[in-house]
Order: C-alpha cells, then sequence, then structure tokens
C-alpha cells in the first residue's frame, strides 16, 4: 500500500478566529496529525472521494499554520463556551428532551451550548456528557471537536447527545440524533449503551461506530471503534510462539473481560498448536493474589521437589553432590513451572505490579517464563520499575502520533488526553472526511469497511463486515529504561478476512 500526504484547505475562508494558546499547539507542528491518515480510504475505487485518495500518514509541517488553515480554528483552549461565531458543532441535546438550558445540564454539556449550527452532513455524537462517566464524555467530546476543526469540512455538521451513561439515556439520545437527520452515529461508550440505541439506529439503516472494546455488541452496520482483548491476544501470544513458545497459563482477572482473555487464549492456541497448560482467575478487587500464583505455578510442588532433592544429597559424602546440596540453599524450588509464558491481563497498574511481584515470589521467572500482557498495559506509567516485568511484552498501537497529538491536545484544552480523546478523533476525523460534500455524504457499509484501512493517531485499523475492529499492534518489551518497540506495528493490511 503507498502512502500519500493530504494537505488541509488551505483555500477556505478564514472562518473562526483562533486563539493565542492554539497557535502556540500549532508551531509544534502537529498540523494535521490524522487529517489524511484516519481520513483515507486505501486502495482503488474511491474515486468519488473529494477530500481522500488512500490511507496515508501526514508529515508533520514545520512553522507556523497559515491562519486561513481550518486548523487554526478549534475552539477556546481555556475550556470556555465557543463564541457564536464559530461554527462546526450544533448545540447539545440532553438525553431527556430535545433541547437542554445551560443551567440543566452537567459538567462539560454546558460548555459548548452557544455554537452556531451550521449546514451539512450530520453526524451525532453519543457520549455521556453528564453523570458518573461525565469526564470519559469530555475526553470523547473534545477529542471530536479537535478532529472536526482540524479536517475543516464545511459540509460535516457534529450533533452531540448526552446519554448520562446510561441505557436509557442512551437509547433517548439516539431517537433525538435520528430525529435531527443524523447520518451516522458516534459512540455510545459503554457495552450495555450500545447495546441500547444499537436496534433504532440499525432499523434505520443509520450505521453506529461505537467507542466500547466488548465483541458482543458488534454486528453488521454496529462497529466498535475500541481496542477488542480477541486481537491483543492473538497478537501478543503470535510473538511468544514464534519465539519458541508453546505452553501458556493464563491468570485472569474473574470477571466477563477475563472469561473473554481465556476465550480467545484458547482460540488462539488452537490455532497455532500450542497448549494451555495452567489457567486460574483472580479477584480483580483484592490485594493478594497469592492463592491462585501458588496454584497456577504448582510451587507446593516444586518446593516438595527441592525438600526431597536436599535429603538425598545429604547422605552423600561425595564432593560433587556437597556442591549440589550447596547450589540448592538459596532456593525455594527446583525444576520450572508447567508453562512458558503466562499472559496477565491486568487492568490498572498497581494489580499488575503486586501480580508481577507475587509471580517473581513464587518462582516464577523471566525469561524462563515470558509475562505477557494487553493493551492497557501501555496506558500504566513506570512500569519498568517492576524488576519482575523486565522483558514483559505487551501489545500496543504505534505511539509516534499520539505523542504528538497528546501533546497539542493538552496545549489546546489545557488537561491531558484520556486514551478515549485519540480514539473519538480518529473516528471523527474519518467520519468528517466522508461527509464529503454533505449530500454526498458516503457512510455506506463499503466505504466503512474499505479491505485497506484507515490511518490515523492510534495507528492503522479498518472495520470488519461484522463490525469489529481489526487494529495494527506493535509488540512493545518492558526494559530498565522504560520500554522499546521489539515489533513494529504494520504500515498496511493483508486482505482482509470478514
Amino acid at each position: 500500500m503507498s502512502l500519500s500526504a493530504l494537505s488541509p484547505n488551505k483555500n477556505g475562508p478564514n472562518r473562526l478566529k483562533s486563539s493565542n494558546r492554539l497557535r502556540q499547539a500549532m508551531r509544534i507542528g502537529f498540523a494535521a496529525l490524522a487529517v489524511a491518515g484516519i481520513l483515507a480510504g486505501c486502495g482503488g475505487g474511491n474515486k468519488h472521494s473529494r477530500l481522500v485518495n488512500k490511507t496515508s500518514i501526514l508529515p508533520l509541517p514545520t512553522g507556523n499554520v497559515p491562519p486561513h488553515s481550518p486548523m487554526a480554528t478549534v475552539g477556546n483552549p481555556e475550556g470556555a463556551p465557543l463564541t457564536a461565531g464559530q461554527t462546526g458543532v450544533a448545540p447539545i441535546a440532553a438525553a431527556g428532551g430535545a433541547s437542554t438550558s445551560e443551567s440543566e445540564l452537567q459538567g462539560p454539556a454546558a460548555e459548548l451550548l452557544d455554537i452556531k449550527i451550521v449546514e451539512g452532513a450530520p453526524i451525532a455524537l453519543l457520549a455521556p456528557l453528564s453523570g458518573a462517566h461525565a469526564k470519559a464524555g469530555k475526553s470523547l467530546l473534545d477529542g471530536a471537536q479537535m478532529a472536526l476543526f482540524d479536517i475543516g469540512n464545511p459540509d460535516a455538521r457534529l450533533l452531540p447527545f448526552d446519554t448520562r451513561g446510561t441505557t436509557g439515556g442512551a437509547a433517548t439520545a439516539v431517537r433525538q440524533a435520528l430525529e435531527q437527520g443524523a447520518r451516522i452515529i458516534l459512540g455510545p461508550l459503554l457495552a450495555g449503551s450500545v447495546e441500547a440505541a444499537k436496534p433504532l439506529a440499525t432499523s434505520r439503516g443509520v450505521p453506529m461506530i461505537a467507542f466500547s472494546n466488548s465483541s458482543a455488541v458488534a454486528e453488521e452496520g454496529v462497529y466498535l471503534a475500541g481496542f477488542t482483548p480477541e486481537q491483543q491476544v492473538r497478537a501478543v501470544v503470535g510473538d511468544a510462539i514464534a519465539e519458541g513458545r508453546l505452553n501458556f497459563a493464563v491468570l485472569a482477572p474473574s470477571n466477563a473481560y477475563g472469561e473473554v482473555v481465556v476465550a480467545a487464549l484458547q482460540r488462539t492456541a488452537t490455532d497455532y498448536g500450542a497448549s494451555i497448560t495452567k489457567l486460574n482467575f483472580y479477584n480483580p478487587q483484592g490485594t493478594d493474589f497469592s492463592g491462585p500464583i501458588r496454584s497456577i505455578s504448582n510451587y507446593d510442588q516444586r518446593h516438595k521437589a527441592l525438600i526431597k532433592q536436599r535429603r538425598e544429597l545429604a547422605g552423600n559424602e561425595d564432593e560433587a553432590s556437597k556442591r549440589a546440596l550447596r547450589a540448592l540453599e538459596n532456593l525455594d524450588t527446583v525444576g520450572d513451572p508447567p508453562f512458558d509464558a503466562i499472559l496477565v491481563p491486568a487492568t490498572s497498574a498497581q494489580t499488575l505490579r503486586i501480580l508481577s511481584a507475587q509471580l517473581a515470589y513464587f518462582d516464577v521467572d523471566q525469561p524462563i517464563v515470558r509475562i505477557l500482557g494487553l493493551q492497557p498495559w501501555d496506558n500504566f506509567g513506570n512500569i519498568s520499575n517492576e524488576p519482575a516485568l523486565i522483558g514483559a511484552r505487551y501489545p500496543a498501537p504505534p505511539s509516534d502520533k499520539r505523542a504528538v497529538f497528546a501533546q497539542r491536545y493538552a496545549q489546546t484544552f489545557g488537561y491531558s488526553p484520556a486514551r478515549l480523546a485519540s480514539l473519538a478523533y480518529d473516528i471523527t476525523a474519518l467520519a468528517v472526511s466522508l461527509a464529503k460534500s454533505g449530500r454526498d455524504a458516503d457512510f455506506s457499509a463499503a466505504s466503512l469497511t474499505n479491505p485497506n484501512g484507515y490511518n490515523g493517531t492510534e495507528g492503522l485499523f479498518r472495520f470488519r463486515q461484522n463490525g469489529v475492529a481489526e487494529r495494527g499492534y506493535a509488540i512493545m518489551e518492558i526494559t530498565k529504561g522504560g520500554t522499546q518497540t521489539l515489533l513494529p506495528a504494520p504500515t498496511s493490511f493483508s486482505p482482509a478476512i470478514n
């Protein structure tokens, strides 16, 4: 797949007034981080697209962004409401009614009430802008706004709706979105909300791209932008098998996520001809995992084997036996665990540190046993400070563009982005790109499932016909100095398998 650069539309009118902080952010060279890559359906056949040609990653321009660039028009970086002259985003509708006053909204929903509505293809964003998940909703909304203004397509109209983070709120929000003519729906976030919203959307033939990572809620016409654990398992286990490791254990949280991971490992092991020799679950709310670790590592049997061997050697007077006995003095066990790789899909940094320390305590040590993780590890800070994790590996999207995105996002909005912000950016950029000239918007299944895929801040991705996003993962290894890329993420996809 060849890569081609796509520049933002520099011939458009200077529609918005940029802030000083945003101008400063632009000077770091972010300019159109995913304007091409995300946006560009690869491969031939997309002749009707005005904005995109092939999947590409933009070279990051240097210097100042011209004042007429639509990328110099993102809203107030201090988080204040955009002024009436700043176009592109419609007022937020709460799930309780068609519109809501500022006093009735909670949290970030009140920040964008006074934005002028523009004509164009309506793109609905369903997010929890109030309630328990309002912080996540703000990240989604800010990331979506950033993409909207970066691309600068005047024929795209973003319509945010508050789901309140509930199934009832999601059902009401999707109804409102459809009533306002939404051509595509971005969101909701939670799997339960997706289940509540998708029947009405699919019955109207309106595609939905949700931010959930639960493959169970995906189907034709309902796509998932999240990082599904099944593909992560396949990526990291495939790397371990390529290293020659064929006997796997899994120590998973005792919840729905853990069950999905275990099922994915079982399928992957079968496909590759590997074996799962040990399987155990731990309480994700706990802090002492010695019970399941002691069991999965065969610690007691290995400890008994050590005692037996010491006794046998102690009865011998030859020098070789004495040397062997001295070598066993500081050991707790003899023999290796019954596996050479263990998958530990921890979802918090604290849990991972405890698990890795207790694995080492019960003599599950690297490199004899390779510790494997999943993409959530990529969000943990300073895990290289845990000695037992040195040498552990996990899959992650490439980080170069996400790092640049995070820097500009922080300078624009005044806070560091959650991972959801980059997902919202990528998916909104794709939708705004496909909006084209409004009435000519192409949100068809053929366009969304372009087999060549798209390239964004979170790397290469494409949607399969079953709704699950396939992503290109790098394999990361934890070192004493941090993490390093052991195997780079792919830059193109093989032929699609739907």
